[in-house]
């Protein structure tokens, strides 16, 4: 009975290391394929904003008449503020903190997240990767 009991513990034991080896299999083939991913992913990333570098420098204008259709629908307030501001600056980019400074928000306040996060949700601005805001391509001439 003993002997049983210890050739079915050796098979568990067994088992058991085999699926080890198999998880550790999958997850090295899970790790190499989450870096192809992530390469991939960092290399769409710099294409695009070359490619909307490219744009600007070619000498897109804002299409000032499509923003201030924008302004008038979002109206004077913190949005259109900043809409306002990033036409009038552009091809220019700033940090949050530039732009709430120079429209005398705090950076901090709900309203002035709530603005960014609303101009962004329209694709009114776009943020580049290192936090930079700017006009979006969409109002872009």
């Amino acid at each position: 009975m003993e002997q049983l009991n210890e050739n079915q513990q050796e098979a568990e034991a067994s088992e058991v290391a085999k699926l080890a080896q198999a998880i550790e299999k999958l997850a090295n083939v899970l790790d190499r394929r989450l870096a192809e991913l992530t390469a991939a992913l960092q290399d769409t990333r710099r294409n695009q904003a070359i490619q909307a570098f490219q744009r600007t420098k070619a000498g897109s204008k804002p299409n000032m008449e499509l923003v201030e259709d924008w302004i008038r629908k979002i109206g004077r307030t913190c949005e259109g503020r900043i809409l306002k501001l990033l036409a009038e600056k552009h091809p220019l980019q700033f940090t949050r903190a530039e732009i709430a400074a120079q429209l005398r928000y705090s950076k901090d306040s709900g309203p002035f997240k709530q603005a960014i996060s609303t101009l962004k949700k329209h694709q009114l601005i776009a943020e580049n990767d290192e936090g930079r805001l700017t006009l979006h391509e969409n109002l872009l001439t």
